[in-house]
């Protein structure tokens, strides 16, 4: 299965578990390929070139969004890329077919728990809660969305997890290839 990850991490330079788990997406090749939002674009939003993001999207079968959740949503380029590449005419209304079929799979890193991330967690709310945007977005425009991998506890993630979290990301990239 084509694939194109787009990770969106406005401090990369930083990030111990997303640039792990980018590092392991790169390394894998074939029908997977990476782009990194803010390293194309930086943080200026106005810099989104939509038409060619829209041809590397038409190009594959699944996009995979990996970021770290961001004040309960994603970083403010993964918004600004979706508001600028979505598009009606291409991403939905009447002859916006583009998306239809594609799959979307989130995979999202928190630096709380998973356990916080539930009712009866200090979220109060699920990750599927707190991301359904990303749900209707895909819904809407006709694309397929995938059970929304969810990796808590980055901030102190020991190496042993961090492994087992890179191979499963590294699973879920290449098993239905």
């Amino acid at each position: 299965m084509k694939t194109l990850v787009l990770l969106s991490h406005p401090n990369y330079a930083n990030s111990r578990v997303n640039k792990a788990l980018f590092s392991t997406a790169s390394s894998i090749g074939g029908d997977i390929s990476v782009r990194h939002i803010e390293a194309v674009y930086g943080l200026d939003t106005s810099k989104i070139d939509a038409k060619t993001e829209q041809a590397l999207i038409e190009g594959v079968d699944r996009v995979v969004l990996q970021f770290l959740l961001y004040w309960f949503y994603s970083p403010a380029m993964l918004k600004a890329y979706i508001d600028a590449v979505f598009t009606r005419g291409w991403a939905y209304g009447s002859t916006g077919t583009a998306l239809i079929g594609k799959e979307l799979q989130l995979v999202v890193t928190a630096g709380a728990g998973e356990a916080e991330y539930s009712p009866q967690g200090s979220v109060k709310s699920s990750i599927e809660q707190i991301l359904l945007g990303f749900h209707s977005t895909a819904t809407y425009c006709g694309m397929v969305f995938n059970k929304i991998k969810f990796i808590g506890g980055a901030l102190n993630m020991s190496d042993e997890e961090l492994t087992l979290a890179c191979d499963e990301y590294k699973t879920l990239l290449t098993d239905s290839e």
